[in-house]
């Protein structure tokens, strides 16, 4: 299944591909990040999930065994689905730490994913299009570990006004990290890396709005069929 051998293998049973020499600012910017841990699952993290859940639910049933979660951080997503064998992939430890451990559990650059091509039925890709240094390698890497018929789930911002990251009433009220969203995403992006793939659907989750103290927005939800 790895296209390589694991640099190391945590205690907890964590297959590591990022050796701690290559651990550069971006990895130890999410580190950090993870320290800062809510268990309380927000709202827009329900809305995704229960796309994902309906969706998986609905699409082939008998024919879906096989889930990645690619950028999964602690879990939310990934652990509640039911019944298929699971594998959860992100960059933090920390946070791989927090996934149930019945999940296969890889820690590695979503941008250069270990695993052989076209292993899963369905990969889940949520929130984390807008984090990563290369948006090309990471698609690229998400559809290259799909089989052809799968399920893409893909959610990310939509339209975010990236300029609330210089706000002074934002850098006030939160802590200034290196490495926050990196790209705003509108439909010239996602015409741009998923037009090989048949649309089935789409959604706008606009729960979570409401809560944004600064500049909200939305978060677009996709439901992708590779060809």
């Amino acid at each position: 299944m790895f296209t390589r051998p694991p640099i190391t293998t945590s205690p907890e049973g964590i297959y590591d591909f990022i050796a701690q020499e290559e651990e550069d600012d971006f990895v130890e910017n999410y580190e950090e990040i993870s320290l800062t841990y809510n268990p309380n699952v927000s709202l827009e993290t329900q809305g995704i999930l229960n796309c994902c859940e309906l969706l998986i639910a609905n699409y082939k049933p008998d024919q879906v065994k096989t889930i990645a979660d690619v950028g999964c951080g602690a879990g939310f997503v990934i652990n509640p689905i039911k019944g298929h064998q699971k594998t959860a992939l992100d960059i933090s430890l920390n946070q791989l730490r927090r996934v149930d451990d019945d999940i296969e559990r890889i820690r590695c650059s979503a941008e250069d994913i270990p695993l052989e091509s076209e292993l899963f039925d369905v990969v889940i890709c949520t929130d984390i299009f807008e984090h990563v240094l290369d948006e090309f390698k990471l698609i690229k890497e998400v559809k290259r570990i799909l089989k052809p018929g799968g399920m893409l789930l893909f959610a990310c911002p939509w339209k975010q006004d990236l300029s609330v990251y210089d706000l002074p009433e934002y850098k006030a009220k939160f802590k200034q990290y290196k490495y926050l969203h990196l790209r705003s995403i509108n439909e010239e992006t996602i015409d741009t890396h998923f037009s090989d793939m048949i649309k089935k659907s789409s959604t706008e989750i606009t729960v979570a709005m409401s809560s944004m103290l600064f500049k909200p927005y939305s978060i677009m939800f996709f439901q992708f069929i590779k060809r």
